[in-house]
């Protein structure tokens, strides 16, 4: 103990505990996460050439745009802590996942703006891998105040299932420029008040070592980082028990069997086949019949060229990931994703239910993929100038106004505006109050795309192939044998095989749903013609997009995006003069007392089509495809059962069928900007068994298997 009676806290050495690492992940318990991050991450400045992955869990609510974190980012010391200040984070629920130092360092920041608590936050993360090393707590949750909330043994067990047998626990001080410090905490919205090491109660010190040894852990305690060692045997296959009881709940949504743990990603790299320092990304074609392949290639394929292939891309290529991309076109970002400009802003709902909260945290996500790219030099058009949305009848102003009032929306998510704020923010005379997300805006799908390839071509191996059908996948050996034809402008060639993949991404947007594998996918293609118009009149003051009926962006280049149409089962993709009619339309039947609406001119006959995928529910799909052939078999055996013996429980306590390493991402609809990251980053985590920034119970909702196992469980006929 110190002077003051208080035992001393420890400061571990990340850089001599983890020596060995080439990937470290950590959890932080803290009731400050913000000042919890600053101390880590001035340990983490003398750490190099590895990724390190932070969790941090409170039952604090924090903001980006809260004094507390003002006050951090002027008083940051490094360059991770600056870096940290810059992104934007909302008291939204869930995980909010941030890239740092070019995807050396991940952190993800949980909280719940409910009555949720860290206890019920473990509980939905699941690791199938690489699981934790390492779990500090910070020394404010030993405080008399607040420690209650965080010394619980039902914490520390789901701590425990997510760690490896040999994790540690430590105590984390937190430097300030004022010294140690447990918490600091926001005494007025203009004053922070800084409590100090006094805080901290000896018996929960005490209490800590003892969580530690019901659990499992070993406890380090002394500033020279001694761990006290245990005979765990009991504790260690009582975690297991409960990571078998969380695959056992989630049966009917198989995870991703990783083949390997991940790689660290070197910077000194391979050359790229497709030569990753040229200036744009090279349109030729790669001669697959020439190509010699390797039968036991650890490659990981993906098939498409859209943004969702794009940041599946840049996501493994983060982990160290040798990728070969497979696209029909003899370009990226051909399809939906060729856009000039794409507004980016989140789904919202009344009730805030899990569809509202995925796609806030997809959205801000994006926004800091997005910032990412542009703080790495990639050139992308875009203008975070904002989304203003509103009704365009009474039935659709209803139905904002009450997503509006049911919720305290974070201010930095959505604002509720009356008429004279939404003339001021728009520029224009929209006359009508509505919700404005001021983190939003558009961006150029088209170059947003190419910035996350070319991103990708500089971390690791990224074979692209243009020109190229995908007509079959087999997987035989433990491969994912890819067939396909080549394309060139007389005439499709033969099918021929063009490699051998460890595992296999369907990501091909309009064609998702034309393999065999997965032509069941509940999916819809809507076809959408977006006009581009000159700038004229009134619509060069617009400076923020507007979503109504359909959308309209400012000006970028003279030009202006409005749509689009939302046509189902579309019979083709040819220019529609009554569509870019029906486009001009939109605006004037929204604002029907505005004269800028008349400014909007189509008959330049200047239109993009394209077609998106979606589901009924909204959600998008991601994860293993399911075998939904063997799943009608199994259905059909149970129901030759005698009545008495058919139960729906067997979906909850059989793994329900699905393909070995073979994976789909895609039904994201017009929200593709806003979403596709997020869901691509979280696929390629579970691929390589890293940790997921979406829980058990948003996995659940993307997976592909869905659709049938919600029937099946509750005892209904597919």
């Amino acid at each position: 103990m110190n002077a003051k009676g208080v035992n001393p806290l420890s400061r571990i050495n990340l850089a001599d505990l983890f020596h060995t690492q080439s990937y470290l992940q950590l959890g932080i318990i803290t009731h400050n996460p913000i000042a919890a991050l600053q101390s880590m991450f001035n340990q983490l400045e003398q750490i190099n050439q590895k990724r390190i992955h932070i969790s941090v869990l409170s039952k604090s609510k924090i903001s980006s745009i809260d004094p507390l974190w003002q006050h951090i980012a002027q008083s940051s010391v490094t360059e991770l802590a600056t870096s940290l200040s810059q992104q934007h984070v909302a008291n939204i629920n869930g995980c909010q996942r941030m890239s740092l130092n070019n995807g050396q360092i991940t952190v993800d920041i949980y909280q719940y703006t409910d009555n949720r608590t860290v206890n019920d936050m473990l509980a939905d993360i699941i690791t199938p891998h690489i699981r934790f090393q390492h779990w500090l707590l910070s020394c404010d949750t030993l405080s008399s105040v607040n420690s209650d909330h965080y010394l619980q043994q039902a914490i520390f067990w789901q701590c425990a299932r997510l760690s490896a047998d040999h994790a540690c626990v430590s105590i984390l001080a937190m430097d300030t420029p004022s010294g140690v410090v447990t918490h600091q905490r926001v005494a007025t919205s203009d004053t922070i008040e800084a409590v100090h090491d006094q805080d901290v109660v000896p018996a929960n010190i005490s209490k800590l070592q003892l969580l530690c040894r019901q659990t499992g852990f070993r406890f380090i305690d002394e500033l020279s980082n001694d761990i006290k060692h245990h005979d765990n045997a009991i504790e260690l296959a009582e975690r297991q028990a409960l990571r078998q009881q969380q695959l056992d709940t989630y049966a009917y949504n198989p995870l991703p069997q990783p083949n390997m743990p991940p790689s660290s990603v070197n910077n000194s790299v391979e050359e790229p086949l497709t030569m990753a320092n040229r200036q744009s990304i090279p349109n030729h074609t790669l001669n697959t019949a020439q190509k010699k392949i390797d039968p036991n290639s650890d490659t990981i394929a993906i098939v498409g060229g859209g943004i969702a292939s794009a940041f599946l891309a840049l996501s493994l290529a983060k982990r160290g990931k040798k990728i070969t991309l497979y696209c029909q076109d003899d370009a990226i970002a051909q399809g939906a994703s060729a856009n000039k400009q794409g507004a980016i802003y989140p789904l919202l709902t009344p009730d805030n239910g899990p569809l509202s909260q995925f796609f806030q945290q997809a959205y801000l996500f994006s926004r800091h993929q997005i910032d990412a790219l542009l703080n790495q030099g990639h050139p992308i058009s875009h203008d975070f100038c904002g989304v203003f949305q509103t009704g365009f009848d009474p039935r659709s102003q209803q139905r904002l106004d009450k997503i509006i009032n049911a919720q305290q929306w974070p201010s930095n998510i959505a604002v509720k505006v009356n008429a004279q704020q939404a003339n001021e923010l728009t520029q224009v005379d929209v006359n009508k109050g509505g919700f404005y997300y001021p983190l939003g805006g558009w961006v150029c799908p088209y170059e947003l795309t190419q910035a996350a390839i070319k991103q990708a071509m500089s971390l690791t191996q990224l074979e692209l192939v243009f020109n190229t059908h995908v007509d079959d996948v087999q997987y035989i050996d433990n491969q994912w044998h890819v067939y396909g034809s080549h394309l060139s402008s007389e005439r499709k060639n033969a099918t021929q095989l063009l490699g051998h993949h460890s595992q296999l991404v369907i990501a091909s947007g309009a064609n998702i749903n034309q393999l065999s594998q997965t032509a069941a996918l509940p999916l819809t293609p809507f076809r959408g013609q977006v006009s581009h118009i000159p700038t004229q009149g009134q619509l060069n003051q617009l400076s923020s997009v507007i979503c109504a009926n359909g959308y309209l962006t400012p000006q970028h280049e003279h030009s202006h995006c409005v749509g689009a149409s939302y046509i189902k089962h579309p019979q083709d993709l040819a220019f529609s003069e009554l569509e870019q009619q029906q486009n001009q339309q939109k605006m004037a039947q929204s604002f029907p007392d505005s004269h800028w609406p008349k400014d909007i001119d189509t008959h330049d006959n200047q239109a993009r089509v394209g077609v998106r995928m979606v589901s009924r529910d909204h959600f998008p799909v991601m994860g293993a495809m399911a075998n939904v052939a063997q799943i009608q078999a199994r259905f059909e055996q149970q129901r030759q059962l005698p009545q008495w013996q058919q139960s729906p429980k067997y979906w909850q306590q059989n793994i329900a069928p699905h393909y070995q390493q073979l994976y789909v991402l895609g039904g994201f609809g017009s929200r593709g900007i806003s979403s596709a990251p997020l869901v691509a980053e979280s696929l390629a985590a579970m691929m390589t068994g890293e940790l997921s920034p979406l829980g058990m119970t948003l996995q659940t909702l993307l997976s592909p298997n869905r659709m049938w196992m919600r029937k099946l469980l509750k005892g209904k006929a597919i």
